[in-house]
């Protein structure tokens, strides 16, 4: 069995890790302003942190289309893959999951497309899809794969702190003083 994994941009994995481990990642978009990127294809991470420290506020993020989604899971299905794990920015933050659900239904494969939410953004999303990617790797069928993603999302916790951004945070988010998990 071939369980392939697929996640969004918003993981923040390496793209050497990525590559290493058979990663596919479906990007999101995001605004500056009136200028419109795609993640990691217009514009680095790196490129991207350093706007972020240099804007007085926050750029806007949007979902991957669930076109972006299908066509992903429709290429991996013709590569080969028995089954699909998607492991997505948490559904509190973004449309992520549900265009990935959408997605599935549009693809309409023959193979099972499952999804987890990762209930989390940044690292504590990818560190789950790093999980998940070694265990598909190891021969973990997709029931159990699920099983245990799904049981790591529930141990999962972020803890940032930002210093920049706090009043926009707070208003957006909710998120107090900044220091948010």
């Amino acid at each position: 069995m071939t369980v392939r994994i697929v996640t969004d941009s918003a993981c923040d994995l390496p793209q050497k890790l990525v590559d290493e481990l058979g990663i596919s990642i479906v990007p999101l978009t995001f605004r500056f302003g009136d200028e419109e990127f795609v993640d990691r294809a217009s514009l680095t991470p790196t490129e991207f942190w350093a706007r972020c420290s240099a804007s007085p506020v926050l750029p806007q993020t949007a979902a991957p289309a669930p076109g972006q989604f299908a066509e992903t899971f429709q290429r991996l299905a013709k590569e080969g893959a028995t089954a699909i794990l998607v492991v997505t920015l948490s559904a509190e933050l973004s449309a992520t999951k549900q265009a990935a659900e959408q997605g599935a239904k549009e693809a309409a494969l023959s193979i099972p497309v499952r999804i987890v939410d990762s209930r989390s953004a940044s690292m504590g999303e990818g560190i789950n899809v790093i999980a998940a990617a070694r265990l598909a790797k190891s021969g973990t069928g997709i029931d159990d794969l699920v099983k245990q993603v799904t049981a790591m999302v529930d141990r999962t916790k972020v803890w940032g702190r930002s210093e920049e951004h706090t009043s926009e945070l707070q208003s957006r988010f909710g998120i107090s003083y900044a220091v948010f998990c």
